[in-house]
């Protein structure tokens, strides 16, 4: 009987925290366009679900997606395995920030939406760059390529004059 209570309070615990899971669904080209974000729910959605974001302080984006309340910045919309959340108009203020999805007492862990996350086509390096380390390595081979010839050249020279110099 000692153990019930601790027991009830962990499978309370994993109840609320950690079961649901949001993805990016379709990236975009730039910023001003839609970004769809998904909370993955079988069976969706007798109970009320919703968003938050994270700044430095917690704000309540999407209470309730059943009821269609939306706003010109946020929209969401209700499917067979989960809902969604629709950020409208993407600025730079809606990345590097964190969402949770909730569904009735569960929601998901704090993810932050990455740059990564959302753009098709990211790339950290300069479109040249790629070229250039290409280039890079092929000049890099060659020179190790020559290095290796002028080792050998050396060897067989230096061996050949220690035969010669044993026949004597």
């Amino acid at each position: 009987m000692k153990y019930l209570l601790p027991l009830l309070i962990i499978i309370y615990c994993h109840k609320i925290k950690g079961v649901l899971e949001w993805t990016v669904v379709g990236k975009v080209t730039d910023y001003g366009q839609n970004v769809t974000l998904f909370c993955h729910v079988p069976n969706c959605c007798p109970k009320n679900a919703g968003w938050e974001m994270w700044t430095p302080h917690q704000r309540t984006l999407f209470i309730d997606v059943k009821t269609g309340r939306s706003n010109k910045k946020y929209d969401g919309k209700v499917g067979k395995d989960g809902y969604t959340l629709i950020i409208q108009n993407l600025t730079k203020q809606d990345l590097n920030v964190s969402y949770l999805c909730l569904y009735d007492v569960t929601f998901s862990e704090r993810k932050f939406l990455l740059e990564e996350d959302v753009f098709l086509n990211i790339s950290t390096t300069q479109p040249n760059a790629k070229a250039g380390h290409i280039a890079g390595i092929i000049v890099g081979v060659f020179v190790l390529v020559a290095v290796a010839l002028a080792v050998s050249l050396l060897v067989c020279r230096f061996c050949k004059q220690k035969r010669n110099s044993q026949a004597r």
